[in-house]
């Protein structure tokens, strides 16, 4: 952080585990309390875990842990109030899919998800990304896309980008 240019900063380390933390995503919320995710192996396999600044201290908060592997997290914010908006890879069943969940601010346990792709082939979904427009009770949207291999022939050409929009009203998906 930096209040004049980056002339000065401080620098914070946000996770000390032994076990390797990677792939963050940042996001901010209308009240300026900033949010990261990240893909973390401390359990021996990897969840999301996730950190805010509120309070001045990096607490660290499981935010997906299930069997199999989580990876890949994405972030967003709404326009009003502290509500997040998650997406990360799940691979449990086998095949990796995109997840979504939302809660306000950092839960105090595990989010359960829910599934975005309607694909039943078994085909990977990756890479996925997502932002939100309005807020909750004031049209509030939530867009997702993702890189899909349903399609994809045998040597692993001719992935496609899948993409969906809903409205969500924010009830946490726990």
């Amino acid at each position: 952080s930096s209040s004049n240019s980056f002339v000065t900063e401080t620098v914070t380390r946000v996770t000390s585990n032994s076990a390797d933390q990677r792939a963050p995503a940042i996001a901010v919320d209308a009240s300026g309390n900033v949010y990261l995710v990240w893909t973390d192996a401390r359990n021996g396999s990897n969840n999301i875990y996730g950190a805010t600044s509120i309070g001045g201290s990096w607490t660290n908060v499981a935010v997906v842990t299930r069997a199999g592997s989580q990876t890949a997290p994405a972030l967003a914010t709404e326009a009003a109030g502290t509500w997040l908006h998650l997406v990360w890879v799940d691979d449990v069943g086998g095949n990796r899919n995109v997840r979504y969940a939302a809660t306000e601010g950092l839960p105090s346990s595990p989010l359960l998800r829910v599934d975005l792709a309607d694909d039943t082939s078994g085909a990977d979904q990756l890479a996925p990304t997502l932002a939100t427009v309005g807020s909750a009770g004031n049209g509030l949207r939530v867009f997702v896309c993702w890189q899909d291999w349903r399609n994809a022939t045998q040597d692993g050409r001719d992935t496609d980008l899948y993409f969906v929009a809903f409205l969500q009203s924010c009830q946490q998906t726990k």
